[in-house]
């Protein structure tokens, strides 16, 4: 797109005639309760803004969180690998030097997310391993792609929960990473085929909130915004203290 582009210029255009697709993949088995019905809410009054809203499968979903963190700690490993201290990273004196012990020091200031990321992200490539995890993961971002593209040939927009579930205390799920990486899984499906994608603030339950998720096709940001902005006049959220 045109970088002088003004993407607040008519975003009240509204979503009238607009195709959106109700991806399936991401309301199915886990959802919590609260977040499917307002979710039914935001599609109810899409379609009162005039949307025609459709039922789409995209079913390289369900692998999507996989492909992702495999994919991502790859890149990951490969690029905090330079961070020997000794071109990046950290400074502290070089006196007595042993590679062994200088970069045990120098990962001391990486946090545990980081590290396991890192640790990840070294094996999954290492030979007689890239084949299994890494080629397929490229796979999956490779599949997905091609599904969401064949989705934007009949539909102007997708809709989902951004996350399946209500978010949880602080802390409350420091010891289990799978569960942290697996509320990612409507949202990563944006990061691995670069679609535009945005989060709206929707409906307050029991003091927590949920949010709508819309995607559109690569280079329409411009219709993403219109169509956040047509979806959260409809919303009036009341005040939550911090």
């Amino acid at each position: 797109n045109n970088n002088n582009e003004d993407y607040l210029a008519n975003i009240d255009s509204g979503i009238e005639g607009k195709k959106i697709g109700i991806i399936t993949d991401m309301m199915g088995d886990g959802i919590d309760p609260e977040v499917l019905t307002a979710t039914k809410e935001a599609i109810s009054k899409l379609e009162g803004l005039g949307a025609v809203c459709e039922e789409v499968s995209l079913e390289m979903v369900k692998y999507s969180v996989a492909a992702y963190y495999t994919i991502t700690a790859t890149e990951a490993g490969s690029n905090l690998a330079r961070y020997d201290n000794l071109r990046y990273g950290y400074d502290f004196p070089v006196e007595g030097y042993e590679f062994n012990s200088y970069i045990s020091k120098a990962r001391r200031n990486f946090g545990p997310e980081v590290t396991r990321r890192m640790i990840i992200g070294g094996f999954v490539p290492s030979a007689g391993h890239a084949g299994k995890y890494f080629l397929k993961a490229m796979k999956v971002k490779t599949k997905l792609t091609k599904e969401i593209n064949e989705a934007f040939k009949k539909f102007d927009l997708l809709i989902a929960p951004t996350v399946p579930v209500l978010p949880f205390k602080i802390g409350e799920k420091i010891d289990d990473p799978v569960s942290l990486f697996l509320i990612d899984i409507n949202t990563v499906t944006a990061n691995l085929t670069g679609k535009p994608a945005i989060s709206i603030p929707f409906k307050i339950v029991n003091g927590l909130p949920i949010g709508i998720q819309l995607l559109a096709n690569s280079m329409n940001d411009k219709l993403l915004l219109q169509a956040a902005h047509a979806l959260e006049q409809t919303v009036t959220l009341p005040e939550v203290p911090i």
